[in-house]
């Protein structure tokens, strides 16, 4: 084999991208899926006000924060899979009517919140398990 094939067989290798975990994340964020073989960061610790439990979309009244709250306790150096999300409060309503108010008219808004309201029923328990689970429906859709 000659150096130059070597080389080039460096050169092809698919890059390895580290990213945080994200709630619904914005279109930079899942560009990255096409530059190389992405890896979610699970063993961080949370950090609060972050995308990790929150996104941002615009709608009919300007640009809105939508927050998924976590279940209070102790932050101090807890890990991002051990963060519970607070199904006691009516989060997940005020995201569908807010996604509802934002888009209802965008095309093939039904095919998409059909499979968000599927997820959201499922109550699921970890941040990061339902962060994930968006992420994999939005990167199939």
């Amino acid at each position: 084999m000659n150096q130059k094939n070597v080389f080039s067989v460096s050169m092809e290798k698919e890059p390895i991208i580290l990213l945080s975990t994200a709630y619904l994340p914005p279109i930079q964020y899942v560009s990255k899926f096409l530059l190389g073989k992405v890896l979610i960061e699970n063993d961080e610790n949370y950090i609060k006000q972050t995308w990790r439990n929150r996104c941002v979309i615009t709608g009919p009244n300007g640009i809105q924060t939508l927050v998924v709250p976590v279940k209070r306790g102790s932050f101090h150096k807890i890990h991002i899979k051990d963060v519970e999300v607070d199904y006691d409060l009516p989060w997940v309503r005020n995201h569908l009517r807010t996604f509802n108010t934002a888009y209802k008219h965008s095309p093939f808004y039904e095919y998409y919140i059909e499979h968000l309201e599927q997820v959201y029923r499922k109550k699921i328990r970890f941040l990061l398990d339902l962060n994930s689970t968006l992420l994999d429906i939005l990167l199939k859709l």
